[in-house]
Protein backbone atom coordinates (compact mmCIF):
# COMPACT_ATOMS: atom_id res chain seq x y z
CA UNK A 1 0.00 0.00 0.00
CA UNK A 2 2.72 2.72 0.22
CA UNK A 3 4.67 1.93 -2.57
CA UNK A 4 1.17 2.28 -4.16
CA UNK A 5 1.09 6.33 -2.63
CA UNK A 6 4.71 6.79 -3.45
CA UNK A 7 4.05 5.91 -6.83
CA UNK A 8 0.78 8.00 -7.00
CA UNK A 9 2.54 10.95 -5.39
CA UNK A 10 5.26 11.46 -8.38
CA UNK A 11 2.47 11.83 -10.53
CA UNK A 12 4.39 13.37 -14.14
CA UNK A 13 2.71 15.91 -16.22
CA UNK A 14 3.92 16.40 -20.03
CA UNK A 15 2.41 19.68 -21.77
CA UNK A 16 3.95 21.05 -24.96
CA UNK A 17 2.46 24.77 -25.88
CA UNK A 18 2.76 23.90 -29.57
CA UNK A 19 1.88 21.49 -32.26
CA UNK A 20 3.57 23.45 -35.02
CA UNK A 21 6.56 25.87 -35.93
CA UNK A 22 7.75 27.66 -38.27
CA UNK A 23 11.33 29.53 -39.30
CA UNK A 24 12.77 30.53 -42.40
CA UNK A 25 15.62 29.27 -43.85
CA UNK A 26 18.95 30.33 -41.90
CA UNK A 27 17.37 31.68 -39.01
CA UNK A 28 17.05 30.28 -35.26
CA UNK A 29 14.11 28.62 -33.75
CA UNK A 30 13.43 27.25 -30.12
CA UNK A 31 10.83 24.19 -29.99
CA UNK A 32 9.32 24.29 -26.92
CA UNK A 33 9.03 21.38 -24.29
CA UNK A 34 7.05 21.91 -21.19
CA UNK A 35 7.08 19.43 -18.25
CA UNK A 36 6.52 19.16 -14.45
CA UNK A 37 6.87 16.60 -11.91
CA UNK A 38 6.86 16.55 -8.12
CA UNK A 39 10.31 14.40 -7.90
CA UNK A 40 13.28 15.84 -6.53
CA UNK A 41 15.43 13.78 -9.04
CA UNK A 42 16.58 15.42 -12.33
CA UNK A 43 15.52 14.86 -15.46
CA UNK A 44 16.50 13.59 -18.91
CA UNK A 45 15.50 15.04 -21.58
CA UNK A 46 15.96 13.72 -25.28
CA UNK A 47 14.78 14.93 -28.52
CA UNK A 48 14.32 12.86 -31.49
CA UNK A 49 14.13 13.58 -34.95
CA UNK A 50 11.90 12.15 -37.45
CA UNK A 51 11.77 13.46 -41.21
CA UNK A 52 8.42 13.45 -43.40
CA UNK A 53 7.31 9.89 -44.60
CA UNK A 54 6.89 12.26 -48.32
CA UNK A 55 7.11 15.58 -49.51
CA UNK A 56 4.90 17.74 -47.44
CA UNK A 57 3.37 19.15 -50.44
CA UNK A 58 2.92 16.62 -52.94
CA UNK A 59 -0.54 15.94 -53.48
CA UNK A 60 -2.74 13.57 -51.05
CA UNK A 61 -4.31 13.71 -47.53
CA UNK A 62 -2.90 16.39 -44.83
CA UNK A 63 -1.29 13.87 -42.71
CA UNK A 64 0.00 11.61 -45.40
CA UNK A 65 3.66 12.74 -44.64
CA UNK A 66 3.37 12.26 -40.89
CA UNK A 67 1.96 8.25 -40.84
CA UNK A 68 4.38 6.08 -41.85
CA UNK A 69 6.53 3.33 -39.83
CA UNK A 70 10.02 4.43 -38.89
CA UNK A 71 11.63 2.30 -41.19
CA UNK A 72 10.52 4.38 -43.83
CA UNK A 73 11.97 7.91 -42.56
CA UNK A 74 15.05 9.40 -41.24
CA UNK A 75 15.05 9.10 -37.14
CA UNK A 76 17.67 10.20 -35.37
CA UNK A 77 18.42 11.28 -31.89
CA UNK A 78 19.11 15.30 -31.95
CA UNK A 79 20.41 15.94 -28.51
CA UNK A 80 20.12 14.85 -24.74
CA UNK A 81 20.34 16.44 -21.49
CA UNK A 82 21.16 14.72 -17.84
CA UNK A 83 21.37 17.67 -15.14
CA UNK A 84 23.85 20.29 -16.54
CA UNK A 85 25.30 18.45 -19.35
CA UNK A 86 24.22 18.62 -22.71
CA UNK A 87 24.96 15.87 -25.24
CA UNK A 88 24.53 16.49 -28.57
CA UNK A 89 24.59 13.27 -31.62
CA UNK A 90 27.15 13.01 -34.18
CA UNK A 91 24.87 14.37 -36.56
CA UNK A 92 24.64 17.55 -35.01
CA UNK A 93 27.97 18.43 -33.20
CA UNK A 94 28.83 20.71 -35.86
CA UNK A 95 25.80 22.95 -35.77
CA UNK A 96 24.56 25.80 -33.37
CA UNK A 97 22.12 23.21 -31.42
CA UNK A 98 21.55 22.76 -27.95
CA UNK A 99 18.79 22.49 -24.92
CA UNK A 100 17.77 25.81 -23.24
CA UNK A 101 15.29 26.37 -20.35
CA UNK A 102 16.11 22.98 -19.05
CA UNK A 103 13.91 21.02 -21.87
CA UNK A 104 13.28 23.57 -25.13
CA UNK A 105 15.71 22.27 -28.39
CA UNK A 106 17.49 25.38 -30.18
CA UNK A 107 18.32 24.70 -33.74
CA UNK A 108 20.36 27.88 -34.87
CA UNK A 109 20.29 28.42 -38.66
CA UNK A 110 17.94 25.89 -39.72
CA UNK A 111 18.40 24.29 -42.64
CA UNK A 112 16.02 22.76 -44.88
CA UNK A 113 16.62 19.59 -43.73
CA UNK A 114 15.41 20.42 -40.33
CA UNK A 115 11.93 20.09 -41.82
CA UNK A 116 10.23 17.13 -39.69
CA UNK A 117 8.52 16.05 -36.36
CA UNK A 118 10.82 16.59 -33.42
CA UNK A 119 9.65 14.26 -30.31
CA UNK A 120 10.44 15.18 -26.50
CA UNK A 121 10.60 12.28 -24.11
CA UNK A 122 11.50 13.49 -20.34
CA UNK A 123 12.33 10.63 -17.97
CA UNK A 124 12.72 10.92 -14.32
CA UNK A 125 13.94 7.53 -12.15
CA UNK A 126 11.12 7.58 -9.69
CA UNK A 127 7.97 9.68 -11.58
CA UNK A 128 6.82 6.52 -14.16
CA UNK A 129 3.24 7.85 -14.45
CA UNK A 130 1.60 10.00 -16.88
CA UNK A 131 2.58 11.32 -20.54
CA UNK A 132 6.32 11.39 -21.04
CA UNK A 133 6.66 12.06 -24.68
CA UNK A 134 5.08 15.04 -26.84
CA UNK A 135 6.15 16.37 -30.24
CA UNK A 136 6.29 19.49 -32.38
CA UNK A 137 6.50 20.02 -36.10
CA UNK A 138 8.95 22.25 -37.40
CA UNK A 139 8.27 23.62 -41.25
CA UNK A 140 11.40 25.70 -42.77
CA UNK A 141 10.26 27.81 -44.93
CA UNK A 142 12.25 30.08 -47.48
CA UNK A 143 12.11 33.72 -48.04
CA UNK A 144 10.41 33.23 -51.57
CA UNK A 145 8.18 30.41 -50.29
CA UNK A 146 7.44 32.56 -46.84
CA UNK A 147 6.17 35.20 -49.24
CA UNK A 148 3.94 33.41 -51.57
CA UNK A 149 2.56 31.16 -48.95
CA UNK A 150 1.29 34.99 -46.97
CA UNK A 151 -0.06 35.74 -50.83
CA UNK A 152 -1.91 32.66 -51.41
CA UNK A 153 -2.69 32.89 -47.92
CA UNK A 154 -4.31 37.01 -48.31
CA UNK A 155 -5.81 36.22 -52.08
CA UNK A 156 -7.87 33.12 -50.55
CA UNK A 157 -8.49 34.76 -47.47
CA UNK A 158 -10.16 37.67 -49.73
CA UNK A 159 -12.08 35.18 -51.75
CA UNK A 160 -13.85 34.02 -48.95
CA UNK A 161 -14.58 37.47 -47.45
CA UNK A 162 -16.04 38.13 -50.97
CA UNK A 163 -18.46 35.12 -50.65
CA UNK A 164 -19.35 35.50 -47.34
CA UNK A 165 -20.66 39.02 -48.78
CA UNK A 166 -22.44 38.15 -51.44
CA UNK A 167 -23.97 35.17 -49.73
Amino acid sequence: MISYILTKWFIFFFLSADEKRYATLFQSVVLPCHYTSVSTQSAMVKWIYKSYCRDRYEAGSAASHLDCSDNRRTVRTVASISGSSVTLSEYYKNRDVTIINTADLRIGEVQWGDSGVYFCQVTIADDIEGQNEASVELLVLGEIFLLSYCFFHHVVMQRISTTNRNV
